[in-house]
């Protein structure tokens, strides 16, 4: 099934990494994790702290990273951003690799549709070049809604390789369905606290 953990501010570091430690140690071994969320670091050192005792080695581990694909930012800005967030995300796991990365549904802002295409485009050729660096071994999309997903379309030869929506992404689901795209969906379980933020 995997392990996903959603952002937990609320919860103490060292809780984290005991959590995932033995989760780890109990015969977990897939782990998917956002590269903004506090608790990236804790997650990288329950990976450390298992290798480093012999219940597993790098490769064992199915590590997923998803980053937010901001469209705040323009051609090599967006690029430069979404770079940033990738490497401070390897650096927080302690890894030289991920198996598979992640594009986060995107963030916009009032700029137009000309220059947010620009931005998802820089942020997908971005992956495929870390593909090529053998950094990773997966590249996807993460509850993108349909006007994001086209705009990928127009620029790739296939559909990505994997392609996440969220149980209340209506339109990204009846999207996919409609044009023959597979895709996994997941439910998100919220906490009261988390409703509260809302």
């Amino acid at each position: 099934m995997g392990l996903f953990l959603d952002n937990t501010a609320e919860v103490p570091a060292e809780l984290i990494e005991s959590e995932v430690f033995n989760a780890i140690k109990g015969g977990e071994r897939r782990i998917e994790v956002s590269s903004d969320y506090q608790h990236i670091v804790s997650v990288g050192r329950a990976i450390k702290k298992a290798v480093a005792e012999r219940i597993i080695t790098r490769k064992s581990l199915f590590i997923g990273l998803h980053v937010a694909a901001h469209l705040k930012f323009v051609g090599e800005n967006s690029l430069a951003t979404f770079t940033t967030q990738v490497l401070n995300g390897f650096l927080a796991l302690g890894v030289e690799t991920v198996d598979m990365l992640t594009a986060q549904r995107p963030i916009e802002y009032n700029q137009g549709m000309l220059a947010a295409s620009m931005s998802l485009c820089a942020t997908w050729q971005k992956m495929v070049e870390l593909i090529k660096k053998d950094k990773i071994r997966f590249i996807g999309i993460l509850d993108w809604k349909p006007n994001h997903i086209v705009k990928i379309l127009e620029i790739i030869d296939s559909p990505p390789q994997i392609l996440f929506l969220r149980d209340d992404n209506e339109p990204g689901i009846k999207f996919c369905q409609q044009n023959g795209l597979n895709y996994f969906h997941f439910e998100v379980i919220r906490t009261e606290n988390a409703e509260n933020e809302e």
